[in-house]
């Protein structure tokens, strides 16, 4: 499943979020707005250079792509945010999935060795 050229998983990447709110307050925000649509396994704002954007994580791919639909434009502490889908899956998401857990096993028994 494609969405404009951009790979469906469980991460969103949110982008024209009002930065002058607190990191706390938009966390809370987001996490209780994608909520509605799914269920969201992570929530992370960003703060300095990357200020105003966030990363949503959900458990899975068509909840994601269901929220990015539905709340693409919707104004949130008076910015539109722009949804679309991360360029790559989060850590989170692959924890979810057991890949994760994978990787970081394969790593440190690389460095036992």
């Amino acid at each position: 499943m494609e969405v404009e050229g951009d790979s469906v998983h469980e991460t969103l990447y949110i982008k024209n979020l009002n930065d002058h709110v607190s990191k706390k307050d938009l966390t809370e925000s987001l996490y209780h707005l994608f909520s509605s649509h799914g269920r969201v396994i992570s929530v992370v704002c960003k703060r300095g250079p990357m200020r105003g954007q966030a990363f949503v994580v959900f458990s899975k791919p068509e909840e994601a792509a269901g929220a990015m639909q539905r709340f693409q434009g919707m104004n949130v502490f008076g910015k539109d945010m722009v949804i679309e889908f991360a360029r790559n899956r989060s850590a989170s998401a692959a924890a979810h999935c057991g890949e994760f857990a994978t990787a970081m096993l394969t790593k440190t028994a690389k460095d036992k060795l």
